[in-house]
């Protein structure tokens, strides 16, 4: 654990989370730009420079958007390698709040142990946030429900977001709001509020949407210094500030000549069967069709009946595959490529 008073008070019991403390004293002390690798969103993985110019906008993004002050509490419970964990300690240092650092387990809430009535004390005013996995976990546990009670605001991001999920934030009318950004936009420029049955994200004050050829989101914002970003992102525009979002392009299966987004067809799944964890959809080489759609399964998941599905007949995964387990990236994500490969 590492705490980092809004007066520069420092208390840490594990020297493996002195990457968080280097980064807060970097930015209060003019760092001029940082260096990571993307995940992938907008092509292949790279590693690009952001400036502290797009870095001071997207934190100016985020703390408008919730109204962050001084007051606030921060707790970083993600990779700092990467651009959500860096964005919770930089908004921190910026905003002059007060953050506690614990590392990125599958419950973070477990690493806080006693240090969570800091927490409690400041009901209202603390700032978290989660991966999907991570929150699922501690929605199971009711103490750690409290805690999430006495949060301003809750993002969670860099998966999708599951019905069972967005059904217990429904439940107990929790402040969750799922993001949209990816480390060229550093990190969000678009909020959905899981309080509601919205389907689609709305963009921050100041970011501009559009769509390519393709059907893809563009995107230009304070945080990429009002450069137009072409993600790989195939969304519905409902207005000029809101989209749903399909898919990815290069998720789209050509199955006998009809366009499958594969997204769609794994929400239709885990709309069926809620208990089913641990799978996605793909397109495998087909002679007759060019592709046909399969679902993979992970481990000893239950066998769904696809029968139940109510979905066009192309919809509907020709095949069941499983693996003992799936490839994942550096940040967590499915990687299906490798998962199919091996």
């Amino acid at each position: 654990m590492v705490y980092i008073s809004r007066e520069g008070e420092v208390i840490r019991t594990d020297q493996t989370l002195d990457s968080v403390i280097t980064l807060y004293d970097a930015w209060r002390n003019g760092l001029p730009e940082i260096t990571l690798s993307t995940s992938g969103s907008t092509g292949a993985p790279k590693v690009i420079s952001i400036s502290r110019q797009a870095l001071l906008a997207s934190v100016r993004l985020t703390a408008g958007a919730f109204d962050l002050v001084s007051s606030d509490f921060f707790l970083c419970n993600l990779n700092t390698d990467y651009i959500g964990g860096k964005m919770m300690v930089i908004r921190a240092a910026e905003t002059g709040c007060d953050l506690m650092a614990v590392h990125p387990s599958a419950n973070p809430f477990d690493e806080l142990k006693n240090q969570s009535a800091l927490f409690a004390r400041n009901r209202g005013s603390n700032f978290f946030s989660f991966v999907p996995l991570q929150l699922q976990n501690i929605l199971q546990n009711e103490s750690h429900v409290s805690l999430l009670r006495t949060a301003k605001a809750i993002l969670v991001g860099g998966a999708p977001v599951s019905e069972e999920i967005r059904a217990e934030i429904q439940y107990r009318n929790l402040p969750v709001f799922e993001t949209y950004g990816m480390t060229e936009t550093v990190s969000h420029i678009a909020l959905k509020d899981l309080r509601t049955n919205d389907a689609f994200f709305t963009a921050l004050p100041g970011v501009t949407l559009a769509t390519d050829e393709h059907g893809c989101l563009k995107i230009q914002s304070p945080s990429t210094l009002d450069q137009w970003i072409t993600t790989h992102d195939v969304v519905e525009m409902v207005s000029p500030e809101k989209f749903i979002l399909k898919g990815r392009r290069d998720n789209i299966i050509n199955s006998g000549g009809v366009k499958i987004q594969a997204e769609e067809v794994e929400r239709a799944i885990a709309g069926a069967f809620p208990g089913l964890a641990g799978f996605f959809c793909y397109g495998l080489p087909d002679d007759t069709l060019g592709q046909r759609l399969v679902l993979v399964l992970e481990g000893d998941a239950p066998e769904p009946d696809l029968s139940r599905l109510d979905l066009p007949r192309y919809h509907v995964p020709k095949e069941i595959i499983r693996v003992k387990e799936f490839a994942r990236t550096p940040s967590g994500k499915t990687d299906k490529i490798k998962t199919i490969a091996s």
